[in-house]
């Protein structure tokens, strides 16, 4: 075991070197690191309007937040602001940094190609349907959906800015070599007077496609794309190796930075087979003898989605318990309340999970795993399923235990998860945090020779 370890310590820090010298990469870890104080402190207040400024919120549900707290309705809608202009916009700023960074890397003009990448990502989700015959009296509201400009699109954002910044780059380099330039003297204008023409042709291009892509049912592309990615839940959800082929599919899309078909928020009980299981419950006040005990919502929502997506809530405490490394043990902690309502977006950017191939295993294998554990305990009659719907920003430890009404070998079953993903990650956050303790070194040795 020891020597695996070290061998896949080695294979690791060779693929990290190797993949840090692609500029795309470079770019995307830079954005990250400037998006994550946004992210940190939107997930926070998203986690407060969530579980306690929504009355179906788990804190507000239990405590009865809004029959005693003053002003709870207005209280709630600054905490709904901050999340708003964080967390729901966060495409936009991504596609700006990571087109501004690739393009420094390119040697363009940084800022004008990142501007090029946020207007792109505007143009492509423009709804050209909304305007109105007479440009003078459109409903301006309505051609920008500004629901697709979130932490869910953040693929889109940073594949169109990679997308600009090369086409700029084409583009520029042809304005070089074929448009003349001699008599424009270098003053202020001279950067802006460069950029006309890969501005032009760039804008009017996406502007192109995006008013064809309008004339498709979903008219626009990030709601076209999310279109393909529908799969019907509710007339499989009772099929084992579906769920589990779901579960896959869905951190697979998550590790991309892409929203999977499973949301936390979206708990899958409300269909034929939960509503069966509901209505036994109640008649018969067994659990055990449900007709349909395994299920989304029994093995994904109840044992699958501690923390968010891929058990995360498992890697952060192995961060903050076992791993010295001080920069992940700040990330970790800065996204432990978050994690605590099943919200992962600031330990997805912190690490970052996303793209890091070092965490593609753990994050995928982690709540197979916990789901299998789960799946026995149910099949051997050990557990019963969970049946009773709960709020979605329940603690993930207590999903099985509010949900079985009480039982506390689903508590067992729940910690039990929880300790098994803890330890498929360790090893790999390992790595990495000698990888960071490394370069850490490597860059204070580089300093103190300077």
């Amino acid at each position: 075991m020891h020597a695996l370890l070290i061998r896949l310590t080695r294979t690791s820090f060779k693929l990290n070197k190797w993949i840090r010298k692609f500029r795309i990469y470079a770019a995307i870890r830079q954005t990250f690191s400037i998006l994550f104080p946004f992210v940190v402190i939107g997930s926070f207040f998203r986690a407060l309007n969530l579980a306690i400024f929504r009355p179906d919120g788990f804190f507000a549900t239990v405590w009865h937040i809004e029959d005693w707290l003053p002003y709870y309705t207005q209280i709630a809608k600054p905490i709904a602001a901050i999340t708003t202009l964080t967390i729901n916009v966060i495409a936009l700023l991504a596609v700006f940094l990571v087109a501004k960074y690739l393009a420094h890397a390119l040697k363009d003009d940084d800022h004008i190609v990142g501007i090029c990448g946020l207007l792109t990502l505007l143009i492509l989700n423009f709804n050209f349907n909304a305007l109105s015959h007479s440009l003078d009296h459109q409903n301006g509201s309505d051609t920008l959906p500004f629901n697709n400009f979130g932490f869910r699109d953040l693929f889109f954002s940073l594949l169109i800015g990679i997308l600009v910044a090369y086409f700029y780059h084409v583009l520029a380099a042809f304005s070089k070599r074929h448009l003349p330039h001699k008599n424009i003297d270098q003053s202020f204008t001279t950067r802006g007077i460069h950029a006309i023409f890969p501005v032009s042709v760039l804008l009017i291009t996406f502007v192109l496609l995006s008013f064809g892509i309008s004339f498709t049912p979903q008219h626009n592309l990030s709601t076209l794309f999310y279109g393909l990615l529908e799969i019907p839940l509710s007339t499989r959800n009772h099929v084992t190796l579906f769920l589990f082929f779901i579960t896959l599919i869905n951190t697979l899309l998550g590790f991309l930075g892409i929203s999977g078909p499973l949301n936390f928020m979206t708990q899958n009980i409300a269909n034929p087979a939960g509503a069966a299981n509901l209505s036994h419950a109640l008649s018969t006040k067994n659990l055990f003898t449900v007709p349909n005990p395994v299920t989304l919502h029994t093995l994904y929502d109840t044992y699958g989605n501690f923390g968010g997506s891929g058990m995360t809530l498992g890697l952060i405490l192995v961060i903050l318990f076992l791993i010295k490394n001080h920069g992940l043990r700040q990330v970790a902690a800065f996204s432990f309340l978050p994690s605590l309502v099943n919200i992962n977006d600031p330990i997805m950017l912190g690490i970052p999970i996303i793209f890091n191939p070092l965490l593609l295993i753990p994050y995928t294998i982690s709540p197979l795993v916990s789901m299998a554990i789960a799946w026995l305990f149910i099949n051997v009659h050990w557990m019963p399923p969970a049946v009773y719907a709960v709020p979605g920003t329940t603690p993930g430890i207590l999903l099985g235990f509010l949900g079985t009404n009480g039982n506390y070998m689903a508590l067992l079953v729940s910690i039990l998860g929880l300790f098994t993903s803890a330890m498929i990650y360790y090893p790999f956050i390992r790595i990495i945090a000698q990888i960071n303790t490394h370069e850490s070194f490597a860059k204070s040795k580089v300093t103190t020779h300077a």
